[in-house]
């Protein structure tokens, strides 16, 4: 996912977790182009949740979508709940 693959490449360089998906689109060189948190894309809503300390981002499938889809969890150090 690549909300988790910017929390850790941002971790690596600063020495810390993102506060928020803010720091990571709004850093001089962002590393997200788009802010996904709250957003409905490609049948899933994603949420997040950062701290320094590190981060929770989950998927949850549209209410059309979740029939078929399940939802998912990845947390600090990208592991797959």
């Amino acid at each position: 996912l690549l909300i988790s693959q910017a929390a850790e490449s941002y971790a690596k360089d600063k020495g810390m977790y993102p506060a928020s998906q803010a720091d990571l689109h709004f850093a001089v060189l962002p590393y997200l182009e788009e802010m996904y948190c709250g957003l409905t894309l490609t049948g899933y809503t994603y949420l997040c949740d950062f701290s320094s300390q590190g981060y929770k981002i989950t998927a949850l499938p549209t209410s059309e979508n979740a029939k078929t889809k399940n939802s998912f969890t990845i947390i600090t150090g990208g592991i797959w709940k």
